[in-house]
C-alpha cells in the first residue's frame, strides 16, 4: 500500500471494522452480545464465506476492535450468564485513536502437531480476512486521497 497523507478520525476506523465484520459473518444468525469472563462485551456471530460458516467473529464494544475467535464462547445461547472463551481472540484488528492507522494483534501459534490441519484452515480464513481488511482500508484512503486532491 502506498504512503498517504490522509488521516482517518477514530470514527471511521471503527466504521471501517463494523463494516469488515458486517461482510464476513452470517446475515441469517441473530447478533448476540455476550459478557465474557475477559471482562469484555462482544457482539458475537459465525462467520460464513462461500456458503459455510467459518471462525467467530465479535466487535468488542469498549474500543470497536474486529476480533476472530476460533470457537463460540461456553453458553453463548443462553443471555442470562457470563460466558467464557477458551482462549484470548486469534486475531484483532484494533483502531488506533490517538495514531494513524490499526493495531493488528495475533495471538501466539503454539499447537501441537495434531493440530496443524485446524491450525491450517484458521491460518488460511484470517489470511482471508486480513486481505478483505486491507482492500476495504486501501479503499477508504484511496476515496479519501482522491476527495483531498479534487
Amino acid at each position: 500500500m502506498q504512503k498517504t497523507n490522509v488521516k482517518l478520525s477514530f470514527e471511521s476506523k471503527k466504521k471501517i471494522l463494523k463494516d469488515l465484520f458486517k461482510s464476513l459473518v452470517n446475515p441469517d444468525k441473530s447478533l448476540l452480545t455476550r459478557k465474557c469472563i475477559m471482562r469484555d462485551w462482544y457482539q458475537i456471530k459465525p462467520g460464513l464465506r462461500n456458503g459455510s460458516e467459518t471462525l467467530f467473529f465479535g466487535l468488542r464494544e469498549r474500543d470497536d476492535s474486529l476480533c476472530v475467535f476460533e470457537q463460540s464462547p461456553f453458553g453463548t445461547e443462553d443471555s442470562g450468564h457470563f460466558h467464557t472463551f477458551d482462549d484470548y481472540p486469534s486475531l484483532e484488528i484494533i483502531p488506533k485513536e490517538n495514531n494513524a492507522g490499526f493495531r493488528i494483534k495475533m495471538r501466539a501459534l503454539d499447537k501441537h502437531s495434531s493440530e496443524t490441519h485446524n491450525e491450517i484452515k484458521v491460518l488460511n480464513e484470517i489470511t482471508l480476512v486480513l486481505t478483505d481488511f486491507g482492500a476495504k482500508y486501501q479503499s477508504v484512503l484511496l476515496n479519501a486521497s482522491s476527495q483531498l486532491n479534487s
